[in-house]
């Protein structure tokens, strides 16, 4: 697939007509927040409502691509559940248009989860795509033992999808610079109900951020609520966070 054929999945000639829960992109600077990790700066978040199992895969796609293209973005972030096919035809088809839009730009992207089915088998897999390849594929439900983390620019990088937050905190893991967490529904219903300190317990009690070395950094994208929470460990026990739009984590 050219560059070209990329660009015109981006900008389709006809539009869609419904526009009620189309995908953004939420652009996040950590250069201030996280100094030592300039290697993910500039972070494209890409914000969707999945209800009821509603979601419109192509736009989401076309999205991700939209942030690739941009070349904006040291780090991509779709939620869990951004893609969904009966078709494994389909996989294959979205992850060479992520890999042919990457060559050559500068973002690592984790474009969610795709939910498909193969020979009768659900699946929920993660992949991460870097400059042209699939440098990790992951299936939701890992067992600790199997669960590995990757490098990337110097970085240790771990991925749990949502449920399987946790796994790397269980497999004993404690140094990991970036714990990146696609989700859907990971958190209370009731979240964005409670006062601060109530909702960063509620948060921190479904997270697997002891994973992480002191310093290190946690992104949640959640399409159930449309939230992130991008966290840091602190040094002396639990996290704080740097940066969500939920009004009730914002500092008094």
């Amino acid at each position: 697939m050219t560059s070209e054929e990329v660009e015109a999945i981006v900008n389709p000639e006809e539009e869609t007509e419904d526009t009620s829960r189309i995908p953004e992109i939420i652009s996040l600077d950590l250069s201030t927040a996280v100094p030592d990790m300039p290697q993910i700066a500039g972070v494209g978040l890409i914000e969707f409502f999945l209800v009821n199992g509603w979601r419109d895969t192509t736009l989401i796609h076309q999205k991700i691509l939209e942030a690739i293209l941009s070349d904006r973005f040291d780090l991509i972030l779709a939620p869990e559940y951004s893609y969904q096919t009966n078709q494994p035809l389909e996989v294959e088809q979205y992850q060479q248009e992520l890999k042919t839009a990457t060559i050559g730009k500068s973002a690592l992207v984790v474009p969610g989860s795709t939910a498909w089915e193969d020979e009768n088998s659900y699946r929920d897999t993660g992949y991460v795509i870097f400059n042209g390849d699939t440098i990790k594929e992951q299936e939701k439900s890992i067992l600790p033992d199997e669960i590995e983390l990757w490098e990337h620019k110097g970085l240790r990088f771990g991925l749990e999808i949502c449920s399987d937050s946790g796994v790397f905190k269980r497999k004993g893991e404690r140094n990991l610079d970036v714990l990146l967490t696609p989700a859907y529904a990971l958190f209370d219903l009731e979240l964005a109900t409670y006062g601060r300190e109530e909702a960063l317990h509620k948060i921190s009690s479904r997270l697997g951020y002891d994973a992480l070395r002191h310093g290190g950094i946690g992104i949640v994208n959640d399409s159930y609520f449309k939230i992130h929470i991008v966290y840091q460990k602190k040094e002396e026990s639990g996290i704080e966070v740097l940066k969500s739009n939920l009004v009730n984590l914002e500092r008094d």
